[in-house]
């Protein structure tokens, strides 16, 4: 089933950009490589295919064949848009893919994954493993001898750009709230309030549901010691 974050991040991603409430997603997808974490259906990074987007979405074992299935429903939306999406599985109580290891992420998106204490390690690991210390995705270096790409950051500061994560939040309790922003903290990360995207109803999810939706930006802390 699709949860409202979900939905409000779907929908803030295909509306033009200057009709968006939030201005800080990309005003263009195109060609961008765009990691979805816990995709479930896949909504959200469905949608970033369908503006241009080289999309990945992932989730565990179960959700592989619904992942695979939308990808090929929405196979002509994607063409149409110019972009490209496939599924993979990722565990976030094990290590990452090759097929998340293996490229440079523009963006990193997700949305209502924080919905219960046992999710808030997991995630926050994960984010703190794709991220690496700079803030910034593994970027591939020329292939090898082999053919293959080698997994190492490029040394050189000209190469190396700053992943962004957006994450669609919908809160459930304070408590979880607090335990969330500590666990990022720990991991050096930082949360900052976007504020509400804009969101119509869509099937069972209603105006209300969409209302509590918030959308937040998690990025590396600056200051040295911690967030």
């Amino acid at each position: 089933s699709i949860w409202a974050a979900g939905a409000a991040l779907a929908q803030h991603i295909l509306l033009p950009s200057d009709q968006r409430r939030i201005k800080a997603l990309p005003s263009t997808w195109k060609g961008l490589n765009v990691l979805e974490l816990g995709s479930g259906t896949g909504i959200a990074g469905l949608a970033a295919a369908a503006q241009g987007a080289n999309a990945l979405l992932t989730d565990r074992q179960p959700s592989l064949p619904l992942m695979e299935q939308n990808a090929k429903l929405n196979t002509s939306i994607v063409e149409r848009g110019g972009g490209h999406v496939s599924a993979a599985v990722f565990d976030w109580l094990a290590p990452p893919p090759k097929e998340v290891q293996e490229r440079f992420w523009d963006l990193i998106i997700a949305a209502d994954l924080i919905y219960a204490f046992a999710a808030v390690d997991p995630f926050a690991q994960a984010l703190d493993t794709i991220l690496g210390p700079g803030g910034s995705s593994p970027v591939p270096v020329d292939d090898d001898e082999t053919g293959q790409p080698q997994k190492r950051q490029k040394a050189s500061e000209q190469h190396r750009q700053a992943t962004r994560v957006f994450y669609a939040h919908t809160s459930r309790s304070d408590d979880l709230d607090v335990q969330m922003n500590r666990r990022l903290a720990e991991k050096g990360l930082m949360m900052q309030s976007l504020g509400r995207p804009s969101g119509r109803p869509v099937g069972a999810i209603n105006q209300v549901v969409l209302d509590r939706v918030e959308l937040f930006e998690i990025s590396r802390c600056k200051r040295e010691g911690g967030c």
